[in-house]
């Protein structure tokens, strides 16, 4: 909900400028509940309610559990957080060569592990990692209790990252 300042910066035309409207997002951005709403936004657009219930196939997937599903929640979590709040450019979210995986993570990536959970870590040169279509999150999403999806995966890209239905 709109505040009084901002009412108050709309009767007086002020949001008719580009300068006027970007004073009071600027403003707005540091309240606490801006956080909040993008936090909220990235659970609902990554679909974290879907990837905290899924289920795996715990003779192929050995250390899959409830703690690995959070654990993937919060490495997406704290990597859109870190492109937003630290104004990265977008297309990281495609080309990041870091993430934020808690240790447990860290081993399925096989890449050093964080001195504390959710801490940024490199992907290795030669990764085959990048931004959010490597993560954990997507991966685990976009497949099968026991096998890969490709086509989920293209089906997810299209309808969440590019705002397209398939026809």
């Amino acid at each position: 909900m709109p505040d009084a300042e901002l009412f108050e910066a709309a009767a007086k035309g002020e949001l008719g400028t580009k300068a006027g409207t970007e004073k009071q997002v600027r403003r707005m951005l540091k309240d606490p509940r801006a956080h909040d709403a993008i936090d909220d936004y990235v659970s609902q657009w990554l679909r974290f309610d879907r990837n905290l219930a899924a289920t795996k196939d715990r003779n192929r997937f050995r250390e899959f559990s409830p703690d690995t599903l959070f654990a993937m929640t919060q490495e997406a979590r704290f990597f859109i957080a870190d492109l937003v709040w630290n104004n990265r450019n977008f297309m990281e979210i495609f080309t990041g060569d870091f993430s934020y995986p808690n240790g447990g993570l860290a081993k399925i990536y096989n890449v050093a592990t964080p001195a504390m959970d959710y801490e940024r870590v490199p992907f290795p040169a030669n990764s085959e990692r990048s931004g959010l279509l490597g993560q954990a999150l997507f991966l685990s999403l976009t497949s099968k209790p026991d096998e890969t999806a490709p086509t989920a995966r293209g089906l997810f890209v299209r309808e969440q990252l590019l705002c397209q239905k398939v026809p």
